[in-house]
């Protein structure tokens, strides 16, 4: 089971989540959570009571957001993903962390 609490009060539950989670992420304004398994990753909106499940990407090495959280990147084994609101972009690089440092603006 998944819980998101603001306080002591319970925001947002998943009742099932994968089995074996490897990582359980944030991001930054905590809109979002990502949940990381040997099998892949998915991606929550805590935004939800229900938290729907936003996007389900392959195996995963590192993910970040940006401070406005309207973009995500995602590294996998072999590239990058830049996701945002109407697009998205591949990176053909290699990466074994990621991290957000300044907003696309």
């Amino acid at each position: 089971m998944l819980a998101v609490f603001s306080g002591r009060r319970i925001v947002a539950l998943r009742p099932r989540v994968p089995s074996r989670v490897i990582e359980l992420r944030g991001s930054p304004r905590g809109n979002y959570v990502v949940l990381g398994t040997a099998r892949g990753v998915r991606v929550y909106d805590a935004r939800l009571r229900d938290l729907p499940r936003v996007r389900r990407f392959g195996m995963l090495v590192s993910v970040a957001w940006s401070s406005d959280e309207r973009w995500r990147a995602v590294a996998q084994e072999q590239k990058i993903l830049l996701v945002g609101p109407h697009r998205s972009v591949v990176l053909p690089l290699r990466a074994l962390d990621l991290a957000w440092t300044r907003d696309l603006s």
